[in-house]
């Protein structure tokens, strides 16, 4: 497992916006890992696929920038994406995810479009993966992470 503060030891760094820095997690298949390549576009789920626009199809993924600032979490932001290997196309909304970095640097939580499921792996791969800076987040943000659909 990858961490957002080093990752792999292979050189790849969270981006620095200034105190803030942002590092990125691919939610897919109920698992969660460090990609910081989606912060620059090019996740690895999404190398070698063209952007398409359109009614999406293929599997379902969330690119998710996390913001830490001080020794804790700060901000967080998602955004969903569709991955067709068979037309070797991704669907995804760059605006709206350069919408949802920038959030996510400023210090919101923006998981709406997340479901449970989806949100309790996210959880726990932060728990898990930065423990120091999860322990350390304001109640606002681990309380936006641990909500419940009534």
């Amino acid at each position: 497992m990858g961490r957002l503060l080093d990752p792999t030891g292979a050189g790849e760094r969270p981006t620095s916006l200034g105190p803030v820095q942002v590092g990125a997690v691919v939610l897919q298949r109920g698992r969660a890992r460090v990609d910081h390549g989606a912060l620059h576009g090019r996740s690895e789920i999404e190398a070698g696929l063209q952007v398409r626009d359109g009614p999406p199809s293929g599997e379902r993924a969330v690119l998710v920038w996390v913001a830490f600032r001080g020794g804790a979490f700060h901000g967080v932001g998602a955004s969903v994406i569709f991955v067709d290997r068979d037309r070797k196309a991704v669907f995804r909304a760059p605006a709206q995810q350069a919408n949802q970095m920038a959030a996510a640097a400023r210090g919101d939580v923006g998981v709406a479009g997340l479901t449970d499921s989806e949100l309790a792996t996210l959880r726990a791969f932060l728990q898990s993966c930065e423990p120091v800076l999860w322990d350390s987040a304001p109640p606002t943000f681990k309380a936006a992470l641990t909500r419940k659909r009534g």
